[in-house]
């Protein structure tokens, strides 16, 4: 009869490098007492026999070396066992064969891509970012990604098996084409044990398969009649008394010492203003005579002291709203 053939401890779901090399074997045979036991395995880089074991009834260890490993090759493994008796009487019957993989190479990211459609994302506008893994991983498997905003986002196995995670734009981020530009704190195990300790950036990045743009720039949004440059500014007829200010996102610390306006590049006085409203809504009230003139008028917010209430970044600027009085 053939001998019995039994995968080592590990062995059954992938074999790593420590796995295969394991005192205990990556395998047992049990042959007959006394008999010449040989087991030959055969991988993608070839065939390897080892040297004969000598049966005692009890199950003995196939031990392989780096060496060995090498010889076989990554990929699946046949192990294949026969013996002849002490009196030199071959096993009539075939080999016992039995099989597992040899797993060498820990997992690595291929490819960064958007699960969100190409276009602009302004603030608190969410993009889901994933990465395309070499093979699959165990649970709880995770990276950071850095990105060419300079925030960062967690991603998490998901159950398709991608690494997938969402970046929501906070004031001030801006990206011309959003990268990842490093990964850290890998967790990343394959099936059979490998463990990624670093990770290099993939050869396909998302810059290179997406068209994100961020724009996460806190605005001065132009209400109807007003405009944001001076070269194209809307005309009105007559004076303004009351001038909306609404804001991209909600802020803070905006006061009526932080606003100027200008009629034909020069300053007015604003002593008589007064500004209410708060949030991303804001309205400053002022005497019509101070617009009454004809002429290019800038309402300009200097905007020092000036925070986002998302996260408290500060305004960069200044602001302005334009408009030319022309009746």
């Amino acid at each position: 009869t053939a001998p019995m053939l039994a995968l080592g401890a590990g062995i059954a779901d992938g074999a790593t490098t420590a796995e295969a090399t394991q005192t205990g074997g990556v395998a047992t045979v049990v042959g007959e007492i006394g008999a010449q036991i040989v087991v030959e395995l055969v991988g993608p880089g070839g065939p390897l026999t080892k040297q004969p074991l000598t049966g005692n009834g009890f199950p003995q260890p196939v031990q392989l070396t780096l060496e060995d490993l090498n010889t076989l090759g990554d990929g699946l493994i046949t192990v294949s066992a026969r013996q002849t008796d002490r009196v030199g009487n071959p096993q009539a019957t075939g080999p016992a064969t039995i099989m597992f993989v040899l797993d060498r190479v820990a997992p690595v990211i291929l490819a960064f891509r958007s699960g969100s459609p190409n276009g602009r994302y302004n603030i608190g506008d969410a993009i889901v970012i994933e990465a395309l893994l070499s093979e699959p991983v165990r649970p709880g498997a995770s990276i950071v990604a850095g990105l060419s905003t300079g925030r960062s986002v967690t991603l998490t196995l998901a159950p398709d098996g991608v690494l997938r995670g969402t970046y929501t734009v906070q004031p001030n981020d801006v990206s011309a084409d959003l990268d990842v530009v490093t990964i850290s704190n890998p967790q990343l195990v394959d099936l059979a044990g490998n463990v990624t300790s670093s990770v290099g950036l993939p050869p396909v990045g998302l810059a290179a398969v997406a068209d994100v743009i961020v724009d996460g720039r806190v605005r001065l949004v132009p209400p109807p009649g007003y405009g944001s440059d001076p070269t194209s500014a809307p005309s009105r007829t007559t004076a303004v008394t009351a001038i909306p200010l609404n804001f991209s996102t909600s802020v803070s610390g905006l006061t009526l010492s932080a606003i100027s306006l200008y009629f034909n590049n020069r300053q007015i006085s604003l002593s008589n203003a007064v500004l209410t409203g708060n949030g991303a809504s804001y309205t400053l009230n002022l005497p019509a005579l101070l617009t009454n003139l004809r002429g290019l008028y800038e309402l300009r917010i200097d905007t020092a002291g000036i925070t986002a209430d998302i996260n408290g970044s500060q305004l960069s600027g200044p602001l302005s709203l334009f408009w030319n009085k022309v009746g």
